[in-house]
């Protein structure tokens, strides 16, 4: 940021974007690495790599992996990966949905044998020090606590690559259709949202004695992240719009109350959302001569309706007027309205 210069860390022919956002990479807690999804030369199938933030050299595949390894993510700050990967789940081959496991990868031997450790083993190693039953600070020493972490470097992260291919585990015990995990600062406890049921609920596994519950009932149709407070005694779900708090300990679960009011000009939506659409087609599209079709022409044709479009609907339609001139199979856009939660209940006739 302050001499604006850039540099390139992955190039282009490694990704390819299907949708919007689904480019993912994370900073490495020192800001020396990045860990991404990258493809290998001539394949589909998404890794999991590990590349210098600096720009040298090149990707590492961590995963190597033909089910795919998707959204790897530092935990445990810098010791290990969290990712997901179908490799044990029923699979996708014909497109309607696969189920997914959480994985971990240890950057370090070290990392990887204090994880191996049993209960008892654990105990023995831990001694006297019960970290697990620390009372609260009053709010005074734990804003010097805060403060003193501040002060702290940053420690550098280190990375073993010699026989890291040995220090991959799967965490769940079952596979599922995964949305987000999250394993504690100590390494105890691995927390994930899974759909099983009806919808996406919140699971708890111990990973030192496998035991694995539903840790809080949500029920959602859908869900985002799951975050934690510095102190890690509360999480942090987003489901179906509202925001979980979760305390770790007691397994209860509040909502958050926000308020928020946001001044939406449709009209503006609709002129980006149409930009937005032209754009991916033109960078997006399987041939490079959009089947020989004059793509500025038909933007400049089908942009003279947007001022007399002043629903979601009738805009949807024109988007697939404006697509449907490729003469390509899969392309259209569609107006999705959503159901309230206690609508009509109408009959299914087989």
């Amino acid at each position: 940021l302050a001499t604006k210069s850039i540099r390139e860390i992955m190039p282009k022919e490694r990704s390819y974007s299907y949708a919007d956002g689904d480019q993912h990479f994370a900073w490495s807690p020192d800001g020396k690495w990045f860990l991404l999804n990258f493809l290998q030369d001539k394949q589909w199938i998404s890794q999991s790599g590990l590349v210098a933030a600096d720009g040298s050299g090149e990707i590492i595949d961590l995963s190597q992996s033909g089910y795919g390894a998707d959204e790897p993510r530092w935990s445990r700050n810098g010791q290990m990966m969290l990712y997901y990967s179908s490799r044990d789940g029923m699979k996708n081959h014909a497109s309607w949905g696969g189920e997914r496991d959480v994985y971990a990868m240890f950057f370090t031997q070290e990392a990887f044998d204090k994880y191996k450790l049993n209960q008892e083993e654990h105990d023995l190693l831990k001694g006297d020090k019960e970290e697990d039953d620390e009372e609260e600070e009053d709010e005074k020493s734990s804003k010097k606590e805060e403060k003193k972490e501040e002060d702290e470097s940053i420690k550098e992260v280190k990375i073993e690559l010699e026989g890291i291919e040995d220090r991959k585990v799967r965490l769940t015990i079952h596979s599922s259709r995964l949305a987000d995990a999250h394993v504690s600062k100590k390494g105890d406890f691995l927390y994930y949202l899974a759909r099983i049921e009806k919808g996406f609920d919140l699971w708890q596994t111990n990973l030192r004695t496998r035991e694995t519950k539903v840790f809080s009932k949500l029920g959602a149709r859908s869900v985002g992240q799951i975050l934690s407070d510095k102190k890690e005694r509360y999480l942090y779900i987003l489901a179906d719009g509202k925001n979980h708090k979760i305390d770790i300990k007691k397994g209860e679960k509040s909502k958050v109350s926000n308020d928020g009011e946001m001044l939406l000009n449709e009209a503006k939506e609709r002129k980006h959302l149409f930009e937005h659409v032209w754009r991916q087609v033109q960078k997006k599209f399987y041939k490079i001569d959009l089947h020989e079709i004059d793509w500025d022409f038909y933007k400049k044709e089908y942009a003279r309706f947007l001022p007399h479009i002043n629903n979601k609907q009738d805009f949807a339609e024109m988007l697939s007027e404006m697509l449907g001139e490729l003469n390509a199979s899969h392309t259209g856009a569609r107006f999705r309205p959503r159901q309230k939660e206690k609508g009509s209940a109408t009959a299914s006739l087989g």
